[in-house]
């Protein structure tokens, strides 16, 4: 657990390049979940197995060797 993330929260990682959507996340999110924001597929997967997440948000179409619809499979 990163040492910001509260333990009674639900943790929320958001894949996405845009860093408009991001801000967007926190807005939302962030006062309700633990928010990892990466920027492509690849730090998705790392970020899924060190913080085992409640849910993913992923973006279609990334930088990273792979699209979200990919990853997903």
């Amino acid at each position: 657990m990163a040492p910001d993330q509260q333990s009674d929260r639900p943790t929320i990682i958001s894949a996405d390049d845009d860093n408009l959507i991001h801000k967007i996340i926190e807005k939302t999110l962030g006062d309700y979940a633990n928010l990892i924001l990466v920027k492509n597929t690849v730090e998705a997967e790392a970020a899924m197995r060190t913080h085992k997440p409640n849910l993913v948000l992923l973006d279609d179409i990334m930088p990273g060797g792979m699209t979200g619809l990919q990853f997903l499979d």
